[in-house]
């Protein structure tokens, strides 16, 4: 999953690229978690 930001300044879209990778990949994590939890007590 690749996500494009615009912005008019770059240091701006750089910093709320990083942010909003940061909360990608903190959201993937999550996710990846909590599908494991199930899928163990599915088991």
């Amino acid at each position: 999953m690749h996500i494009t930001m615009h912005a008019d300044h770059p240091i701006t879209s750089m910093l709320l690229g990083d942010l909003f990778h940061g909360n990608t990949q903190r959201l993937i994590a999550l996710c990846n978690t909590r599908n494991l939890r199930i899928s163990n007590e599915t088991r």
